[in-house]
């Protein structure tokens, strides 16, 4: 009895009603692993260079590997964030988020500020993809 009773509790915690209420399963699978970097190229940080590592990751495989941070059980993407200045690239990071939206946010008059978020749920190297941006404005998945 007490097996059954086990077994019917357990089943109901990792149900997807559960997942959906927030409940235990609400974050099953595998914890995602993502590059995490800062490049600032404003204008006393650092001199831009189109290899930088957090640009381009590093070029050494076994780098690569040991750049990837296993993130938290909550976050369930890699989110990759452009700052561009008048459409020069000012700053480029990518980090470990539990929450992640696709989009891009301009401001500023005459100093037109674009900050945009890309989100990858299992590319540990998330990268700017205008496409997306452009898919996005233009309605199309």
């Amino acid at each position: 009895m007490e097996r059954t009773l086990l077994l019917f509790v357990t089943a109901l915690l990792f149900s997807p009603e559960a997942a959906q209420r927030g409940g235990i399963g609400k974050y099953q699978g595998k914890r995602v692993g993502c590059f995490q970097c800062d490049a600032d190229f404003t204008f006393n940080a650092e001199k831009y260079a189109h290899n930088h590592s957090c640009l381009a990751g590093p070029s050494d495989p076994k780098e690569r590997e040991r750049g990837i941070a296993q993130c938290s059980q909550n976050s369930r993407y890699c989110l990759a964030e452009v700052t561009r200045l008048n459409g020069v690239l000012t700053s480029f990071s990518r980090k470990c988020a539990e929450s992640c939206e696709l989009n891009c946010i301009q401001s500023g008059y005459a100093m037109d500020t674009e900050i945009c978020t890309y989100c990858c749920e299992s590319f540990a190297y998330c990268a700017e993809n205008r496409n997306k941006i452009d898919n996005l404005h233009r309605g199309v998945n």
